[in-house]
């Protein structure tokens, strides 16, 4: 795991600098985009590969996720991930691809827990990605040079765990986890750790999967149920990114209290609309996540991985 040992401050020319670099110097990228409410994950690796992880809620793959590819002079994708079909995660993906051409300009593929939903958001989505689309296997594991994106959960079960029936269509969702250099990145999509009449609590099976992180894509926006003492203790993640709208009243004090205990880092798009909120790293837009060897840097903060 890793430890905070300094601060570094946010300096828009050193983000101005990357973002006119073609391809990162042997360092992984990730931006945890502004789309208001719902989740893009950008990466970038040492070798210029793209993949993108949902396409933020509908408008926001146009308004929010293009403009960042424009200035990265982003105009392909190797990979596109489909955490789950709600909108709030599939709604934005059919305008990003088709802004960068359609689905030939994807490389590999599009790749989602398979089957179908009747909603607006997976029509669009399928009509997009086209012959590119590829059910998910559990387990399935993509190596982008140095980098590997591992497939531990979808469809309600979890790698070496029992499947279990889900009860939604978040219950359903992709879980990724995503390791370079030392450094793992857990993206949960919107799997749950505490249980109730409408979810399942996948979250404990998916902690012991996936083991120690270094960073934590918080689950189902920060709700009450995303996380739980197990869930958190397990990851021991050293900082969590909450994907977050302006005045987002999803997120509760019981979640950002758990994701900032033992002085973890807790960063968020927006400030909270609940309290504990100097407990918060507002980025105030994208949050920007650059890996390199034994370190890596979260909205300017600057850890160490020790692994």
């Amino acid at each position: 795991m890793s430890l905070l040992f300094g601060f570094v401050c946010v300096s828009a020319a050193v983000f101005g600098l990357a973002c006119q670099s073609p391809v990162p110097e042997n360092n992984l990228e990730i931006a945890f985009l502004d789309v208001g409410h719902g989740s893009s994950v950008l990466l970038r690796t040492p070798d210029g590969r793209v993949c993108l992880v949902d396409g933020g809620p509908t408008f926001a793959g146009a308004n929010d996720v293009c403009p960042v590819l424009d200035s990265l002079g982003i105009t392909r994708l190797d990979y596109v991930f489909s955490t789950n079909y709600s909108d709030g995660r599939a709604g934005g993906l059919d305008e990003v691809i088709r802004y960068v051409g359609g689905s030939k300009a994807i490389t590999e593929g599009c790749f989602d827990r398979g089957k179908t939903q009747g909603n607006i958001a997976y029509s669009e989505y399928f009509l997009a990605a086209g012959e590119k689309r590829r059910a998910i296997r559990l387990g399935e594991t993509f190596e982008l040079g140095d980098v590997t994106i591992t497939c531990c959960a979808r469809g309600g079960r979890v790698l070496d765990a029992k499947h279990r029936a889900p009860r939604s269509e978040e219950d359903r969702s992709v879980a990724l986890l995503v390791s370079y250099s030392g450094f793992d990145l857990l993206l949960p999509g919107d799997l749950c750790a505490v249980e109730d009449q409408n979810r399942l609590d996948l979250g404990a099976e998916l902690a012991e999967a996936a083991g120690s992180v270094e960073l934590l894509a918080v689950p189902d926006f920060g709700s009450f149920g995303s996380v739980s003492f197990k869930f958190i203790q397990r990851l021991n993640p050293v900082a969590s990114v909450l994907s977050s709208a302006r005045g987002d009243s999803s997120v509760t004090e019981r979640t950002m209290s758990q994701l900032t205990k033992r002085h973890r880092r807790l960063y968020m798009n927006h400030a909270p609309a609940v309290g504990l909120a100097q407990s918060v790293t507002d980025a105030r837009g994208d949050v920007w996540v650059t890996v390199g060897q034994g370190f890596y840097t979260v909205a300017g903060d600057t850890f160490r991985t020790y692994r």
